[in-house]
């Protein structure tokens, strides 16, 4: 079955909320920072860890007109939402994410990035990053092409089972990610993978 390309992020976005919810149960809140289908992922993803009855700060931090280069802004509204219990923050901002990271590291907090793996951001307060893993696509495609198998004029779908998005586990925050939840997170991407669950688009 073909995924739209928002539930292909929700895909991941589900995958990444469990490793927050997992560890940060309730009454403290976690919070995405962004796109909306990222929101609805999340909200999904950490359902799935059964832990009931969360409680969600959801905010823009982008100032009008500023487009996903807000900074500043974001930076506090971070501080906001982390002073008001959240213990985690997953933003889906673009580079304006970057001030999630200055409020994660201001307020001892944690943080989740977008895209690409943001370690490297803010080392040792980004839990995980949810990337796009454009290496893949361009790889199968380019593949695709000189074995002569490429449809031109359509849609590919690159989700979980094409390994077109995944969440960072390496050796910079590996220890960050205790097994019990790894192994929570695996068996969902397995369900997903399988079709036995199917993220939502709203």
């Amino acid at each position: 079955m073909k995924q739209s390309i928002p539930v292909i992020a929700l895909a991941c976005a589900m995958t990444c909320a469990a490793i927050a919810r997992a560890q940060t149960p309730p009454p403290a809140p976690c919070t995405p920072s962004g796109g909306l289908s990222f929101v609805c992922g999340i909200q999904n993803g950490e359902d799935l860890v059964l832990v009931p009855n969360t409680r969600w700060l959801i905010a823009s931090g982008m100032a009008p007109g500023s487009g996903l280069h807000a900074v500043d802004t974001q930076a506090k509204a971070a501080r906001t939402i982390y002073g008001a219990g959240a213990d985690i923050i997953y933003h889906a901002s673009g580079s304006t994410g970057l001030g999630v990271f200055q409020a994660a590291e201001e307020k001892k907090k944690l943080a989740i990035g977008v895209d690409s793996d943001q370690y490297k951001e803010m080392p040792g307060r980004v839990l995980t990053s949810m990337v796009k893993r454009v290496d893949v696509a361009v790889f199968n495609t380019i593949q695709d092409e000189i074995q002569g198998k490429f449809p031109g004029g359509q849609v590919h779908v690159f989700d979980l089972k094409q390994k077109g998005v995944d969440y960072v586990d390496d050796a910079n925050n590996h220890a960050m990610i205790p097994e019990d939840v790894r192994q929570k997170v695996e068996a969902l991407r397995q369900e997903i993978i399988a079709g036995t669950i199917t993220p939502p688009s709203e």
